[in-house]
């Protein structure tokens, strides 16, 4: 048994390509974006990779850690720092700047669809967590911008289940299935 370990081990350093493990690692990055009730949702991002510098465009969730976000609210901020696995970046103030005292949204793209998203995310996380009060926080608030997708109903319905609120969750998996969720 170990030695058939010790051979998956070696297979996954040398037959996985580069480009897999290089996610897997923390790179130096900058990131314009906006904070948006707290989000920090990115609207181009730098890397700094072993093929030189690479710049991508649209929206993403990512987690800032290091900085009060909060102190930001509503404006648009270049960050540098290290993009570490997960989207959860690292940076100071130090190297914070202001590049716009206010965010576009419509010039963000995607952002609705990306925000939504990263209330789940943070509901989902809650609800692991048992902070359900939180996590039906986040996932209205997903619901309220988009009532149309079906998973933020079926997360919800778990919220409620777990809460012990059956006549709710039942509610919400009626949402989900008329939504399209469990077809």
């Amino acid at each position: 048994m170990k030695r058939y370990l010790i051979l998956a081990l070696l297979l996954l350093v040398f037959a996985v390509p580069r480009e897999w493990a290089f996610a897997s690692r923390p790179i130096r990055a900058i990131i314009i974006g906006c904070v948006i009730e707290g989000f920090f949702i990115s609207q181009e991002t730098t890397l700094n990779t072993e093929r030189g510098l690479q710049t991508s465009y649209g929206s993403h969730f990512i987690r800032v850690a290091g900085v009060n976000l909060s102190r930001y609210e509503g404006q648009t901020l270049r960050l540098t720092g290290s993009l570490n696995p997960g989207d959860l970046f690292f940076t100071n103030e130090q190297t914070l700047q202001v590049v716009s005292p206010s965010c576009d949204v419509a010039s963000i793209r995607h952002f609705k669809q990306t925000f939504t998203w990263a209330c789940r995310t943070l509901a989902r996380e809650r609800l692991a967590a048992k902070v359900y009060d939180e996590a039906l926080r986040y996932i209205n608030r997903a619901i309220e911008i988009d009532s149309t997708e079906c998973e933020f109903y079926v997360t919800r319905s778990e919220i409620y289940r777990a809460q012990g609120s059956s006549d709710l969750a039942v509610e919400d998996e009626k949402q989900a299935a008329i939504r399209g969720c469990g077809k």
